[in-house]
């Protein structure tokens, strides 16, 4: 059985001076108890032949343990433990401080391409409080206080502001006495906290190119990405239809997401301009999503042209709708990756608590095999004219010092 729980808060919801802290919490999470001392709650775990782990997103911030069945019950008890009986000291934050610090360093000031990624969403997101990396900066996390934790913690860790997923060989009935067992006395907040958007998909910044020349890259690199919507910005905004989210993804699989995919056979190997290609697109997220292409480029390959070649890419789509045999051939390849992950129990958890952390209804993904496969040639060049243009592209390029 596999337990998650689910909270309604990260790197999104995070105000200037603040970034970060949602990760930083999640370290504070795996610390002392009111009842359980510091690294207790692990040694459970690890006692009953489990694993454990949390994750910090830019929606939500989310905890699991994953063991035998058996364990469901201590796995709650856990969980409903450290949600409301956290214990804050001086000793443990600034021992995480240091942590998440050397992780910023690890993941982004250390590593070229973290850095190009981090620009890209400054760009992206410019102008609004989205820009921030999940990780935070190195300004916020130094000056991160012990009140802030404790504020963040009791505004967004409570009954009220989370949701639980329990996936395995479990009485369903028996499972939600369970839940009721140790999270019904918690109290919620005074006040929920529901998530405002402050951009919408007309929010998208005008071409913003920038380039970063750094001793630590050994080779460059190029990320380009597109503001476009997904499954949140569809349901409030009328100007987006229903499918769009769903042709995007199909998209994204037309690129990138099979042995032969476009990028593959055109730009790695039919043009040669690059040695890796890929694009990326997530539809589950509160605010306009990212989609996003990116390439290491062959040696002697300027990245202007890689550039170009991309573009090329896209353009073809919208000038010629995929035919009918390629458009279902991606549409089998993207239904079967989705039925391959749910072979994983925790897969299964992710795709509930991601729709509903971010206020969508967790049974759409029951329809989403039907809405895939009425994907048309057309809509799909629809969704590259309607958001594939040049003039709201955003470019990180990344150079090697000296080259």
């Amino acid at each position: 059985v596999i337990n998650q729980i689910w909270y309604k808060v990260g790197s999104v919801y995070e105000p200037s001076g603040l970034t970060g802290i949602s990760h930083f919490l999640e370290h504070l999470m795996f610390k002392g108890t009111k009842n359980l001392k510091e690294g207790e709650f692990s040694k459970i775990v690890a006692s009953g032949g489990g694993s454990e782990n949390a994750f910090t997103s830019f929606d939500y911030t989310g905890y699991y343990q994953k063991w035998a069945k058996q364990n469901l019950d201590t796995s709650l008890r856990l969980e409903a433990e450290r949600m409301t009986n956290l214990l804050f000291s001086a000793t443990s934050i600034e021992k995480e401080r240091q942590v998440v610090l050397e992780e910023r360093t690890l993941r982004v000031d250390d590593s070229p391409k973290g850095m190009a990624y981090e620009k890209l969403r400054q760009l992206a997101y410019s102008d609004t409080p989205y820009g921030s990396s999940i990780i935070g900066s190195i300004e916020d996390i130094s000056a991160i206080s012990m009140a802030d934790l404790k504020n963040w913690y009791s505004k967004y860790y409570h009954p009220g502001n989370a949701t639980i997923v329990i996936v395995g060989d479990v009485d369903p009935d028996a499972t939600f006495g369970l839940v009721k067992k140790y999270f019904d006395a918690i109290p919620s907040a005074d006040e929920i906290i529901n998530f405002t958007p402050l951009m919408d998909i007309t929010d998208r910044p005008l071409q913003n190119n920038f380039t970063i020349v750094t001793g630590k890259a050994k080779t460059p690199y190029l990320i380009m990405g597109y503001i476009v919507p997904g499954l949140v910005q569809e349901k409030s905004d009328e100007k987006v239809a229903e499918w769009e989210p769903y042709a995007l993804d199909v998209l994204a699989t037309i690129l990138d997401g099979y042995q032969g995919a476009r990028l593959e056979s055109n730009i790695i190997r039919a043009k040669g301009l690059a040695t890796s290609a890929s694009a990326s697109y997530s539809m589950t997220r509160l605010i306009p999503s990212l989609f996003t292409l990116s390439a290491t480029p062959k040696e002697g390959v300027d990245l202007k042209d890689l550039r170009r070649g991309l573009i090329d890419e896209l353009e073809e789509i919208k000038r010629f709708p995929p035919d009918e045999d390629e458009l279902q051939k991606v549409i089998a390849q993207t239904l079967a990756n989705s039925i391959f992950q749910k072979d994983s129990v925790a897969y299964q958890g992710i795709i509930l608590g991601s729709l509903d952390a971010v206020g969508l209804d967790w049974r759409l993904n029951d329809g989403y095999f039907k809405q895939i496969s009425q994907i048309t040639p057309d809509k799909v060049s629809y969704v590259a004219k309607k958001y594939f243009d040049k003039d709201f592209l955003t470019t990180v390029m990344l150079k090697p010092k000296g080259i």
